[in-house]
């Protein structure tokens, strides 16, 4: 999981340090960083198999906005460190990754070059190894698998071309001389982000090269359509978490007349049909995130755990109905991390019993800044008020 994640001059953000544990919460008034944190997460993840400029355009829309604008002209600074149990064996990694914005006249106005980018490991075979540097495009790569019989040995870049628009594990295939750098390439590769946007989730288009949800929640018929298909055992168990919002929901049934659409019913026991024009927003948000939960527990594909950022999960729906996924995720040891930003105080309410995962975001300047509940203090206030009141209140952080 990820332990550490420190980030400088990144929009609003400048050496600002997230510390996050399994259910994390970001709270602040708006325009204070939230989304700029979760923007350059969901760049890293991008970078393991896009292009620098590709990801940036994917995680916050423009190229040309990138760095703080009250700092000083500088690269842009990433490090992360997570435990991950590779090979059964649990092994840290550190990765960090710096790279340079050079105005240019081109349509999108600056291009961007990977300065520096180092991955380190520890356990099993390793203890503070290097498995990939990367300097501006001199590249040494960890022959893991001499290394194990023979002691270090690095694969140079004299031996593959590596340009400085992309960094070098989006370059990194499965290799046996790899596999551990290749390993944390799944992993960041694996973060996910959701904005869930209704319209999105009624279409009935099909986006064949995405596997599942994509970040606004299209494709979902087509999601709900394969797992029909594939693993009806966890159909099974959406249907029955769906039936708090829709307890007359006895199926779904799908009509999928050419390759580019499928849509998407609920049915009752009546046989009486609803499609998605007819469901309400907030129970397709619902249904896209009870699906989020349960593709996580009973995913079989990848032993490592995964990140996944949704945000403003309350909107349009009650957030009592959110009470129950919030319990599954905090008491059942769910595998992976999630990270919610909300301003709901009810939701924020949730938390009352896990505070460590609350991190309160705040303005300023130049940077934003991210701070943890005095959690003896706070636990205190909890006798007089909720969680959701202290943050009206301004009282945490």
């Amino acid at each position: 999981m990820l332990k550490r994640f420190r980030i400088n001059n990144f929009r609003s953000l400048l050496n600002v340090e997230f510390r996050p544990v399994g259910v994390n919460v970001l709270i602040g008034p708006n325009n204070a960083g939230k989304t700029n944190l979760c923007s350059a997460l969901r760049f890293l993840g991008l970078t393991a198999s896009q292009s620098l400029e590709d990801a940036i355009r994917a995680s916050v829309g423009e190229t040309w906005n990138i760095r703080n604008v009250y700092a000083p002209r500088g690269p842009v600074e990433i490090e992360i460190e997570c435990s991950l149990p590779y090979g059964g064996v649990p092994t840290d990694f550190d990765y960090s990754l710096s790279f340079s914005v050079h105005t240019e006249p081109t349509a999108s106005g600056q291009t961007l070059y990977v300065s520096k980018e180092i991955l380190k490991a520890t356990g099993g075979d390793f203890t503070q190894t290097e498995l990939v540097r990367n300097v501006e495009g001199r590249v040494s790569l960890l022959d893991e698998v001499w290394t194990r019989k023979n002691g270090g040995k690095y694969l140079h870049s004299e031996e593959f071309s590596v340009p400085p628009e992309a960094t070098m594990l989006h370059r990194l295939y499965d290799h046996e001389a790899t596999r551990c750098a290749s390993f944390f390439k799944r992993y960041i590769q694996s973060w996910a982000y959701y904005n869930l946007s209704p319209s999105a989730l009624r279409s009935p288009d099909v986006a064949q090269e995405a596997a599942g949800l994509r970040s606004d929640g299209a494709n979902m018929t087509r999601t709900f359509f394969l797992l029909h298909n594939e693993q009806p055992y966890v159909e099974g168990k959406l249907i029955e978490m769906i039936r708090a919002l829709e307890p007359r929901l006895n199926l779904f049934t799908y009509s999928s007349p050419d390759p580019e659409h499928v849509h998407l019913y609920m049915e009752d026991r009546e046989r009486n049909r609803f499609s998605t024009q007819s469901i309400s927003d907030g129970t397709l948000r619902f249904m896209a995130m009870t699906y989020l939960l349960l593709s996580g527990e009973d995913s079989k594909t990848d032993s490592s755990p995964r990140l996944t950022i949704i945000e403003e999960p309350e909107n349009g729906l009650y957030v009592g109905h959110l009470k129950p996924l919030f319990e599954r995720l905090r008491t059942r040891g769910h595998p992976h991390q999630f990270i919610f930003t909300t301003h709901s105080p009810y939701f924020i309410d949730l938390f009352d019993s896990c505070l460590e995962g609350v991190h309160v975001v705040k303005p300023g300047a130049p940077s934003s800044e991210i701070k943890k509940l005095d959690i003896e203090k706070t636990k205190k206030l909890l006798a007089e008020m909720p969680l959701g009141e202290m943050h009206f209140r301004e009282m945490l952080g």
